[in-house]
């Protein structure tokens, strides 16, 4: 029954700069492109989705000969919050959200490329979890 939404940028507890930017984005084109959600201003949104990037995680799984990584394991744990600004009540809450996955750096791919590509996993999930609430 909700119509609007708003987001506010993640706060980003991480050493890595600027993923929060990276992730908003990312949940951004997932409220667009796959909800009935309209994303608006705070001012004028039912709903608000804020929370906090905990940790992030790069592991190495596997290097070329030449010591170049070739594959990394990505961990993000994160927590948010849906909430329904008109009551104040949470609609949905997770404090524990973790996701992980590899990256394989193909020519031209970087550790931010790959960390991009996970985010967007990552926002992918959050709006599916949230679905199960609307």
């Amino acid at each position: 029954h909700y119509q609007t939404i708003a987001l506010d940028i993640f706060k980003n507890e991480t050493r890595y700069r600027d993923f929060e930017f990276i992730l908003a984005e990312a949940l951004r084109n997932e409220i667009t492109s796959k909800t009935s959600l309209k994303l608006v201003r705070r001012s004028e949104a039912e709903t608000l989705l804020t929370g906090t990037i905990l940790e992030y995680d790069q592991n190495v799984l596997t290097e070329r000969e030449t010591d170049e990584v070739r594959e990394i394991e990505v961990k993000i744990r994160l927590a948010f919050k849906w909430r329904d600004l008109r009551t104040g009540k949470i609609i949905h809450r997770r404090k524990r959200f973790t996701r992980s996955a590899e990256a394989k750096f193909d020519r031209g791919e970087t550790r931010e490329t790959a960390a991009a590509e996970v985010l967007a996993d990552v926002a992918e999930a959050i709006i599916n979890d949230l679905e199960k609430e609307w």
